[in-house]
């Protein structure tokens, strides 16, 4: 894999996770949850460890010469 594939692959794990996985999780009906179901999804996407696993990647790219950087909203990378 080539690093921009790498981060691609990262991001759209999150994405996945957050548009996909967790409605389904959530039984989000038209992809929309209520505020009680809200807290519940911000502890699904903690427990997820976005941010551990990109920033794991952005050390490793960055050993390599890579200028990665971490949206720290989102978790995701950017080359």
């Amino acid at each position: 894999m080539n690093v921009k594939e790498i981060i691609s692959a990262h991001n759209d794990s999150i994405d996945n996770y957050i548009n996909i996985n967790l409605s389904k999780i959530l039984n989000a009906k038209d992809g929309k949850i209520n505020l009680t179901q809200w807290f519940e999804a911000q502890e699904l996407i903690r427990q997820q460890n976005f941010y551990e696993k990109g920033r794991k990647i952005q050390i490793e790219l960055r050993a390599a010469g890579y200028d990665v950087k971490m949206n720290m909203q989102s978790y995701k990378l950017v080359f």
